[in-house]
């Protein structure tokens, strides 16, 4: 392109040196032009790449979010099935135990995604006399939330709900371990109180058996309780009736 502007004005008779200026000018003037669409399209393909950036790390960023389990459900009964929610307390991740508390090879096939029809479709299928649930999670609304659907739930009158809440810790703990969590919790509540288990002995032991135990020492811990209260308030209102006299 150069060559031909040269030849163009060669062919011009004009003094030499003028005509060296005006092709110079012109060289630069094509130059600056071409220097000035070199950065536009830089720009335009820096902006194109920035945007695609931004959205494939927002699209990531969503993605985790949603996968990430916050809350959790374990039913455990002669076997197990652990559910994981996510903060939206949607359907993360469906995990079956068998009778020891392995992770089974059998899998629940449901298409539901809310915690409400799922349940209603495990508890449902549930055809076991005692059902042990164990809630946990991060976000205490969610928790009440999921313990009030238990409470309310209408089930078989010839099933027994045992309804207990754990620590996200446990969820947690669980999950790394490879374990149903209403089963850890179960064990290490046992351990804690000091009862005649030890570990070998845990991972002999089937779900339903643990599951028990917990559930007798439960029992005895409320009752406990409640006579320490109304201890408690018998010597509340001793005290009351003394001040009166």
């Amino acid at each position: 392109m150069e060559n031909k502007i040269k030849q163009a004005f060669d062919s011009i008779h004009a003094e030499q040196e003028l005509k060296d200026k005006t092709v110079a000018s012109v060289l630069d003037y094509m130059h600056r032009q071409g220097d000035k669409q070199t950065k536009k399209r830089w720009y335009r393909h820096r902006t194109l790449l920035t945007t695609v950036s931004l959205a494939l790390v927002a699209g990531l960023i969503a993605f985790f979010v949603y996968r990430q389990p916050v809350s959790a459900v374990s039913i455990d009964s002669t076997t197990s099935i652990e559910v994981h929610f996510n903060r939206f307390n949607r359907v993360v991740e469906i995990i079956n135990y068998d009778e020891h508390g392995d992770v089974s090879q059998s899998s629940l096939t449901s298409n539901a995604q809310t915690f409400e029809g799922l349940m209603e479709e495990i508890l449902a299928a549930m055809d076991t006399e005692d059902i042990y649930i164990t809630v946990a999670g991060q976000n205490e609304n969610q928790n009440r939330h999921m313990m009030a659907y238990f409470e309310n739930y209408q089930s078989d009158e010839n099933q027994t709900m045992h309804l207990y809440q754990s620590s996200d810790e446990m969820m947690m703990q669980a999950m790394e371990m490879g374990m149903s969590m209403g089963r850890m919790n179960a064990m290490s509540q046992l351990e804690t109180a000091g009862e005649d288990y030890t570990d070998g002995e845990f991972d002999d032991d089937s779900t339903a058996d643990i599951m028990q135990a917990f559930e007798k020492h439960h029992r005895q811990m409320m009752d406990s309780n409640h006579m320490q209260d109304g201890q408690m308030q018998q010597m509340m209102e001793g005290s009351m009736h003394h001040n009166r006299r």
